[in-house]
């Protein structure tokens, strides 16, 4: 994983970051304690918002329990943030 110095310990493994329309209606968002982050830095006329739903695979600590096997994916990850 790629991470900048606020992505330690698996903290980017605990989210999901999304770029939507930024039209998207904001209080349905709030209701469903989806976090707004701002504008979108790299898609014009989007948002970013951020969805607390952590990987499955991290222990209590926040360390993936599967690091030496992980996906492909987790190890082309960079941090969203």
């Amino acid at each position: 994983m790629n991470c900048n110095r606020k992505c330690r310990n698996g903290y980017c493994c605990q989210f999901l970051v999304l770029h939507i329309p930024k039209e998207t209606d904001k209080i349905w968002l709030l209701y469903h304690k989806i976090k707004i982050l701002g504008k979108s830095d790299e898609i014009e006329d989007h948002i970013k918002i951020r969805i607390d739903i952590p990987c499955k695979h991290l222990n209590k600590y926040g360390l993936c329990k599967i690091y030496d096997r992980r996906p492909k994916v987790c190890v082309d990850a960079e941090c969203p943030l």
